[in-house]
């Protein structure tokens, strides 16, 4: 309770993006919010019990409940969000994603630009439905190593003009990615580019997940360039090299 003649300022309030399955919704938090109360308000929305909720940022997840929000949202205010499968019917909340995405192995799928940037969990041999933000995604592939810290991430960047279905699935020990048009035989497609990133050019191999999204971020400010580019990719910035 404030002394009196004393007045308590209001609580500086902030728009957060938040991105299930593909679909989003806003929720208004306190800037000071922690990543508990944001669950709680992400259960005020949806239904979904804190405990039974996965949230992530720029790929990394966010395990501790009293981390404050506050310094993830000078790089972007989205915020990743995975359900227990028996939570998937909330997908009423957004309405009916356009592009059915498959695949047999879990596995990462993102989409975006810079300011929207996503990444998506993918269920192994379950199908989700997905509004892409472009026609243009990209699949983590290939995790070179088990430790974190020391892992490479190969990230390859797939465009789709045609409607359809994705299927991504081991073909002879190698992942690939088929376009299934409706009604029509399933196409193979080929990366339009392929970039890489090796944790071990961190210092730190004991960072939380906000200093990791810090050091991720010019990486993931080139996949964002990638993903809203058009078929031409001949002038993405030579200065992105450091990270192949």
């Amino acid at each position: 309770m404030p002394l009196p003649g004393t007045t308590t300022s209001p609580a500086v309030m902030e728009t957060i993006n938040i991105v299930s399955k593909g679909d989003e919704f806003d929720l208004d938090v306190a800037a000071t919010a922690t990543i508990e109360e944001l669950k709680e308000a992400i259960d005020a929305k949806m239904g979904v019990d804190p405990s039974d909720q996965q949230l992530y940022f720029l790929g990394f997840p966010l395990a501790e409940p009293e981390m404050q929000i506050t310094d993830f949202l000078e790089m972007s205010k989205t915020f990743n969000l995975v359900l227990p499968e028996e939570d998937d019917d909330k997908s009423f909340l957004f309405g009916r994603s356009p592009r059915g995405i498959a695949s047999d192995k879990e596995m990462f799928l993102i989409t975006g630009g810079r300011l929207n940037f996503t990444s998506i969990l993918l269920r192994a041999n379950s199908e989700e439905w997905i509004k892409l933000k472009s026609n243009r995604f990209g699949v983590v592939q290939d995790i070179e190593g088990e430790t974190s810290g020391s892992r490479i991430f190969q990230v390859r960047i797939y465009e789709v003009k045609e409607k359809g279905s994705i299927s991504l699935r081991t073909v002879d020990g190698t992942n690939k990615v088929f376009l299934v048009p409706e009604g029509g035989e399933e196409k193979s497609l080929t990366p339009v580019d392929t970039k890489k990133y090796d944790e071990s050019m961190n210092a730190s191999k004991k960072l939380g997940p906000l200093d990791h999204a810090k050091k991720i971020l010019p990486f993931l400010n080139t996949l964002a360039r990638l993903l809203r580019a058009s078929a031409n990719l001949a002038n993405v910035g030579a200065e992105e090299n450091h990270f192949f």
